[in-house]
This record gives C-alpha cells, structure tokens and sequence, in this order.
C-alpha cells in the first residue's frame, strides 16, 4: 500500500490514473497525447502522483525532476501523470507542458498559452519577457508547470524563477540541470526484460504462436530494454514479418551487442523494408540536418515528382510509423 498513491474518490485503471468524480475540467496546455501503443508504469506513475500530492499538502515550492537517458520514456510517464483526471483534480487552473528541447519551441509554447490566458496574440523575443508574461497570469499552487526536456543550464536559470509561483515537474537528461533548481532527481530506468517483451507484443501485435517467445526476449535484450528502441522494433516486426529476423534474430545477436550496433541494424532493417518510391523519398532527406524542421507542404513539395501517386500524408504516417521521421508535438513540423 506504501507505494499507492489514492486520494478520496480515485481509482487506478490499467492505463492511468482516473477519478470517481465526474466534473473535473483542468485546462491542460501542450500536453501530448499518450501512443497508441502507451504501456504504464504503474508504481513510477503513482510514486510521482504522490509527490505531487505532498507537495501541494506541504505548500513545498522544489521541483519534481525525472531524469534519465534519451529515450528511457520521461516524456512518456509524465504526459500520462499530465493526463490522469487526479493530477487534473489537483490543479484546476491547468496543467501547462512547456517543450524546452530547443528555444523556437519553447517560444511557441509559452505564446500558445499566454494567448489563451489573455485573449490576445503574443509575441515572445525573449525568454526572459515570457518568464515574466507567465508569473503575471499563473495562479499559485493551482497550476502545474511542466518543463520537459530541460538540457540546457543556461535555460534553466531563465525559467528558475517560475518555480517560485507554481509547482513544477520536468524531465532531463542532464543531472546538471538540478543544481539550479536546488532538487533531487529521480532516475527512470529501463524497463524489466518482461515489460520490455509485454511492450514489444503490444507494438508488434504479433499472435501467441507467431513468434517464439525467446526469440522477442533476444530483441528486448539488444535494445537495451530501451522504450524508443522496443517500439521501433515493434514496428519493424509488424511491417516485415518475414525478414526481421536476419536483422535481429538470434543470429544476428551474436554480431554485436551493443545498443549503438543494435540501433545501426535496426534502422538498416527498416530501410530494407521500404519501396523504391519510398527509399528515394527518404534518399531526399539527407538534404536536411537533425536539426531543421520540415511542414507538411515542405515535405509535399520534396517529393511531388517521385510521389505524385501516394498521399503525401499517408507517406509521412508510414516514415513516422517506423521512427524514419519524429514529429514535433508543439508545432505540428517534422524532424530527421
């Protein structure tokens, strides 16, 4: 019982946490939608429901931090937390998830919201200028504030001040980042071998007898029993049936096992997979860098003469599907 976290009137459910209580209608900011193929956590997600609870109880200003690798699923486990109509219940004046992977989406985020707080367009230059625009129209303790992907120290002293006037909750990579906010991080770690197999059916949705139990265990243990690389494994044993196996069978275990090597297959497989209209439509990516982001009419206009025959939106699912292409959930663009 220590490790449930139930205040009056919740329940859990096998996806997230859920009220009794009808009527709760917390605004909730930029926060993702969970994947379809989401998996809970069920003792991590009630730990940090907890300290949230507790924190509010206590009047307690100091953030709540999970860190991690890339990867590892923070984004993931707090956008569930962010969900759940408990953590709704606690916060009535909204949740805000603030994506802090870079500046430009970090400056959409905070303009989304203060557009809404205030009815007005918004325009924000400087980082600084939204810190303060935010601290104007965030009402204490009734608002949580989510930072996610917070690497940056320098960023981190910008938006330190926030956490004087609402609860906050972020994600990092970097333990650094804590020494700002004088707190503690809690570390996630990958998953057990046997959630790791659980996620890797779910995403593959492979039948009980379709594939030796041993040989999905191989796959979770490759990757690491890293989330990102289950599921894109996952996707790759739904789209190739026939062939993922000389990728990342048993056999192919044997050649290297490290997650870097593991990574180099699994994006080889997927490659393999692909069409030859769909193998020169990602051919012409390599114009791009990491780093650029690419609309949909980009993306259209890229491949309009190769692609003439194929949605383009179809096109750009099948590349999400199978982890060629990540879309950035604040802005709707696409990334390498």
């Amino acid at each position: 019982q220590r490790y449930v976290f139930r205040p009056p009137g919740a329940t859990f459910s096998n996806r997230r946490l859920q009220s009794t209580h009808p009527g709760h209608s917390t605004v909730r900011y930029g926060v993702p939608e969970l994947p379809l193929t989401y998996y809970s956590r069920r003792r991590r997600n009630e730990a940090i429901g907890r300290w949230l609870w507790l924190r509010r109880q206590r009047r307690d200003r100091s953030p709540i931090a999970i860190t991690g690798p890339s990867g590892v699923g923070k984004s993931v486990i707090v956008a569930a937390i962010c969900r759940s109509n408990v953590i709704g219940a606690m916060f009535p004046r909204g949740i805000i998830w603030l994506d802090c992977s870079d500046l430009r989406n970090l400056r959409f985020g905070m303009e989304t919201v203060l557009a809404d707080l205030t009815k007005e367009t918004q325009t924000i230059l400087d980082i600084s200028d939204g810190v303060s625009e935010l601290q104007n129209h965030i009402h204490f303790r009734d608002t949580l504030l989510v930072f996610d992907n917070l690497d940056d120290e320098k960023l981190a002293t910008l938006l330190e001040p926030l956490t004087r006037i609402s609860t906050v909750l972020l994600t990092t990579a970097k333990t650094q980042v804590l020494y700002t906010f004088h707190c503690r991080g809690s570390k996630l770690r990958p998953f057990s071998l046997n959630d790791g197999v659980q996620l890797l059916k779910l995403v593959s949705r492979v039948q009980h007898n379709d594939v030796d139990y041993q040989q999905l265990r191989s796959v979770v243990r490759q990757s690491g029993q890293m989330p990102s690389l289950i599921v894109a494994s996952g996707s790759l044993i739904r789209s190739q049936p026939s062939t993922w196996r000389q990728y990342l069978g048993e056999g192919a275990e044997q050649t290297g096992r490290s997650q870097t090597t593991f990574s180099d297959r699994l994006f080889d497989a997927t490659v393999a997979g692909l069409n030859a209209v769909e193998s020169e439509c990602l051919r012409r990516l390599v114009v791009f860098e990491p780093s650029d982001r690419m609309t949909v009419a980009v993306l259209e206009t890229l491949w309009f003469d190769v692609a003439q025959r194929i949605d383009g939106q179809s096109l750009i699912q099948t590349f999400l599907d199978r982890n060629l292409l990540r879309k950035v959930v604040s802005t709707g663009e696409f990334k390498i």
